[in-house]
């Protein structure tokens, strides 16, 4: 799971309007990686700032400030 912070209002809700948007855009991002990247500890402050880009590149009113992993699980 992935959680963002943000400091403006209007971002917080535009990332609700968007949700399926953003999810779609992460999980395409995330199937381009091999299990051996994704698992890496040293590459996850990389893919980090890659799905905060692709976040913000989606967003109008603002950006997200940071992007949190809450739970990263692979099968």
């Amino acid at each position: 799971s992935i959680a963002f912070e943000s400091e403006s209002n209007n971002v917080k809700g535009e990332v609700k309007e968007k949700k399926v948007v953003i999810k779609d855009a992460i999980l395409a991002l995330l199937s381009e990686q091999t299990a051996e990247e994704l698992s890496a500890p040293s590459r996850r402050d990389t893919l980090k700032k890659e799905l905060k880009q692709e976040t913000n590149r989606i967003l109008n009113d603002g950006t997200v400030d940071e992007l949190y992993f809450t739970e990263f699980v692979l099968q």
